[in-house]
């Protein structure tokens, strides 16, 4: 009697297509979930407002988008670069016009790196993952960097954009004389990944801007995000 028992490798296909699958499902629902809890939409169409915190030669570059729009919070934008890199910027509304250097506050510390309570970015393929504090937000009238790098480097600081480069295995951002946090990033695997952090002041609307890597030896030149910014 000839054994037709199937081969293993066949087996251990239809597993990793089963589990890819169910990786995909986990998030559409959770977006899904995050969209209804947030009274938000989901677009494709880039928003002026954040293509225009670029060059015209990196807007050429910039595919992928999704802008998340929320009820309870100012939108957020994502973007693809050259396959191999992403970007994010979000939005804050700031309680009064002061100079940029007059708002950051920064501390090299072990940063909080439990997710619970916050909403997981949608498909994150990056090797930083980032989640964001559900509920409202109001204005803000000062920015707490909490970081725990092995490098920060500045690359740009006015009154108007600071740029830094982080090689670091978590950080948070946070508003205000509070302990809260808004949003957080944890590396896969605690390991020390290449991080570029900008934020871009415009009157009383704030911005904040970080360029991801996609590959983990994919590397992020220092002043890469800087020179993506418009001056």
């Amino acid at each position: 009697m000839v054994n037709k028992t199937k081969p293993r490798w066949k087996i251990y296909f239809r597993i990793a297509i089963a589990i890819v699958i169910l990786y995909v499902l986990f998030d559409v629902v959770k977006l899904f979930f995050l969209v209804a809890k947030e009274g938000g939409d989901i677009s494709d169409v880039p928003l002026p407002e954040f293509n225009n915190l670029f060059t015209k030669e990196t807007q050429s570059k910039l595919n992928g988008t999704t802008v998340f729009y929320s009820k309870v919070k100012q939108p957020e934008s994502r973007y693809t670069f050259d396959n191999n890199f992403r970007i994010e910027v979000y939005k804050l509304i700031l309680s009064q016009d002061k100079p940029l250097t007059q708002l950051l506050n920064f501390q090299n510390k072990h940063s909080s790196n439990d997710f619970d309570g916050f909403d997981q970015a949608f498909g994150d393929v990056t090797q930083m993952e980032l989640a964001r504090a559900s509920g409202k937000l109001g204005s803000i009238s000062n920015i707490k960097v909490t970081y725990q790098a092995i490098l920060f480097k500045p690359i740009a600081e006015n009154d108007s954009v600071a740029c830094y480069f982080l090689k670091t295995n978590n950080f948070s951002i946070g508003y205000d004389d509070t302990s809260d946090y808004d949003i957080l990033g944890n590396s896969k695997n605690s390991t020390d990944v290449e991080l570029g952090l900008a934020f871009v002041k415009k009157h009383t609307s704030l911005y904040i801007i970080m360029l991801l890597t996609k590959d983990k030896n994919q590397s992020i030149p220092p002043d890469m995000l800087y020179s993506f910014i418009q001056k």
